[in-house]
């Protein structure tokens, strides 16, 4: 990833226009442009992500660098990175993961086009999170509807859940590397994760911060997160033969009328997060006593 000013980003559309890049939508994405090996996509924030085969030949053409340099050695160094997926979802498990870089393996993961999960498509999610998990030490935990809604009763709160599943995963990479240095994608107090943490484990140095994503660990840990979320939402749509959404919109709502006719009220639990807003607007508007 890259950053480039407004000037700089619309000189590359120009560049990519007229070497005949193809341009398509993407949301919240000034363009990005398809050709030669490679996609290019320029966010409004100004990050330039590139994805693809030809990374070295583009960088070299179009950026005046090469792929393999680290634009800003600061932010890419050795660690553990961890991330979450499906905390924001009705449907499916509670997932979050753990990924440790070398410093032989930042690069080799910026090669293949690593970048926050958020920016990739659910195909391309699956692709790298297999190359990922072959190639890098990763360890990915997490709480199924049932297991997520029985500690939630207990605890009332969403962070407390997930600073039990980042520590559970840091503990486990960390045994597994002897790596000491930790960056966990903000999510609320990292006290949350220090409660979980062991005694043998209790002198991690840990960081938190909002889009640490940008950290090549964190952003393969959002890739493994987000993949193993959709993981268990196919299985669970296999497993009650319904179709179970993404996120927590109207299409959750309208999928519900279905659920709740395969499963009953009863047993929504199995695939949802019952403390969600949408179990009160769903039963109000298909439960059996409506």
């Amino acid at each position: 990833m890259i950053l480039l000013s407004s000037a700089r980003g619309e000189r590359l559309r120009q560049e990519l226009d007229a070497a005949g890049f193809a341009f398509r939508p993407v949301p919240h994405a000034q363009f990005s442009g398809v050709g030669e090996g490679v996609t290019a996509t320029l966010y409004k924030s100004g990050k330039l992500v590139i994805q693809g085969q030809g990374l070295d030949l583009f960088a070299e053409r179009f950026l005046g660098v090469h792929a393999s340099a680290d634009p800003r050695p600061s932010v890419d160094d050795e660690r553990i990175g961890t991330d979450e997926a499906g905390k924001g979802d009705y449907y499916g498990p509670l997932v979050v993961a753990a990924v440790y870089c070398s410093n032989a393996d930042i690069q080799r993961l910026r090669r293949i086009g690593v970048a926050d999960s958020k920016q990739l498509s659910d195909g391309t999610v699956a692709r790298m999170a297999a190359a990922i998990q072959v190639s890098t030490p990763n360890e990915i935990v997490s709480l199924s509807p049932l297991e997520y809604n029985r500690r939630y009763e207990e605890t009332h709160n969403v962070n407390v859940l997930l600073g039990g599943l980042h520590a559970l995963a840091i503990s486990r990479i960390a045994k597994a590397t002897h790596c000491r240095r930790v960056l966990i994608d903000q999510f609320g107090s990292i006290e949350h994760v220090r409660v979980g943490l062991s005694r043998e484990h209790a002198e991690l140095e840990l960081q938190t911060r909002p889009r640490a994503e940008e950290h090549v660990a964190v952003a393969a840990a959002s890739i493994l997160a987000r993949d193993a979320f959709l993981r268990g939402l196919r299985e669970l749509s296999e497993q009650f033969a319904v179709d179970l959404p993404k996120g927590a919109g109207e299409p959750v709502d309208r999928a519900a009328e279905r659920v709740l006719a395969i499963l009953g009220a009863e047993r929504l639990g199995n695939v949802a997060k019952l403390h969600f807003k949408n179990t009160e607007r769903i039963l109000r508007r298909f439960g059996p006593t409506r």
